[in-house]
Order: C-alpha cells, then structure tokens, then sequence
C-alpha cells in the first residue's frame, strides 16, 4: 500500500510540473527583437540576425503548441 501511494504522489508530481511547464509555454509570448539602427556595424548586425532568427524560431514553436493544444482539447471534448 505504502508504495501505490508513493507512486501515486510521483505521478501527481510529475504531471502537476509537466502542467506548469506547459502553461509556461503557452503564455510566455516570444518577444520581438528591437529594430536595427542604420549606424549598426556588422556585429550588432550579425547578433540582430541571429536574435530575430530565435524569434521565428519561437514563434514557429509556440503556432505548433497551439495546435497541439487544439487538437488535444477537441480529443477531450
């Protein structure tokens, strides 16, 4: 008995975090990076590309976890 509830409280666990970690997700919204001045030398140049690169990477991300969602909450329904 003593072991079901052991392993009845780690599933709670389990899921109570995957739960939070998934609502952290879904309403952490990527934020888009700041434009560019004209005077930027190329390395600021070269990191503006590589953070926009992460935002569509993120936005990419975050269309898919909502269709996830979707899907999942028409499978309950």
């Amino acid at each position: 008995r003593i072991i079901k509830e052991h392993l009845s409280y780690k599933a709670y666990l389990e899921a109570y975090e995957a739960f939070n970690e998934w609502f952290k997700q879904v309403k952490n919204k990527p934020v888009e990076p700041e434009a560019l001045p004209e005077t930027a030398q190329f390395p600021e140049k070269v990191a503006h590309q590589h953070r926009t690169s992460q935002f569509k990477a993120e936005l990419e991300r975050q269309v898919l976890i909502n269709i996830i969602t979707s899907c999942f909450s028409l499978v309950i329904k």
